[in-house]
């Protein structure tokens, strides 16, 4: 139907994409590319300060591009893990891994910013904005009160024995859709952390979750299709002269939380009994 190269000079990559019910494409990237070809209007035209930037464009359903923003300033957002949604006003929301952000229809204004958290993204029909994000030892992700999990043991997950690198814990967080308050912020994780790779929300706004983890004791329930860790992959051989830090074999994990936050509706390991990943999930009404 259509075909349209869309980049500057130097490297440029889309990391995200949503349809909207006209048929437009919205997408978000990032860009190396000082010529960047941005449209009349936009929120930012010239890279500020920063060798990378991230970009958000929309497309319409014959292939015209409407508009093509930078976003990021010198703050360089980065878009993995990220993603895009676009609501029905046509506004786009946007999420690196630190920041959140909505643009409007026209691509020429900010609506809103939060930052400090940021990762995969859902909304529900009250146009709240639910994030799935990775925590490091260092991030200070705000866990609201009565969260579901509120704290998590730290592992290394690479490194030597001399030194080791800590693991990546997965929050969920909903943000209200103007992004100025947080509904509940809680973490879903295991001591050896867990990488979601989507993120959803059905009718009664309970959350889905699937992705990745290295963490025997990730939470999962009774009711489980898997309850019960059994990946058991041989550890690779040891080339580190102090010893090479090897986390638990990876095992794919399906988690519903509640629409509150405060605990799980099931969750369930996905797995295999050597290692397994899940790098992509879409989610039925």
């Amino acid at each position: 139907l259509y075909s349209t190269r869309f980049a500057g000079s130097k490297s440029d990559y889309v990391v995200a994409l949503d349809i909207a019910s006209t048929g437009a494409a919205y997408v978000f990237g990032q860009t190396q590319s000082p010529d960047f070809p941005v449209t009349a209007g936009a929120l930012q035209t010239t890279m500020l300060g920063a060798s990378e930037q991230g970009f958000v464009a929309k497309v319409d359903a014959q292939g015209k591009v409407i508009y093509a923003t930078l976003i990021g300033g010198g703050s360089n957002v980065n878009p993995r893990p990220g993603g895009l949604l676009v609501d029905a006003a046509g506004e786009a929301v946007v999420s690196g891994q630190f920041t959140v952000m909505k643009l409007d229809a026209t691509g020429g204004k900010l609506l809103a910013t939060r930052r400090g958290i940021g990762g995969r993204i859902a909304t529900d029909d009250q146009g709240s904005i639910y994030v799935a994000g990775l925590a490091d030892s260092g991030s200070a992700i705000p866990i609201t009160l009565g969260a579901y999990q509120s704290t998590y043991q730290l592992n290394a997950c690479t490194g030597t024995g001399q030194l080791g690198i800590g693991c990546l814990y997965q929050y969920v967080t909903k943000l209200e859709a103007n992004l100025s308050q947080i509904v509940y912020s809680t973490y879903v994780t295991g001591s050896w952390g867990a990488a979601p790779a989507a993120i959803s929300v059905d009718a009664q706004r309970n959350v889905l979750l699937a992705g990745t983890t290295n963490s025997p004791d990730y939470p999962t329930t009774s009711n489980a299709f898997e309850p019960f860790y059994i990946a058991n992959a041989p550890s690779p051989p040891n080339t580190c002269l102090w010893g090479c830090v090897v986390p638990p074999p990876a095992s794919g994990y399906i988690t519903k939380l509640n629409a509150t936050g405060t605990g799980l509706v099931y969750s369930t390991f996905l797995s295999g009994t050597q290692a397994d990943t899940i790098a992509f999930a879409a989610f039925t009404s």
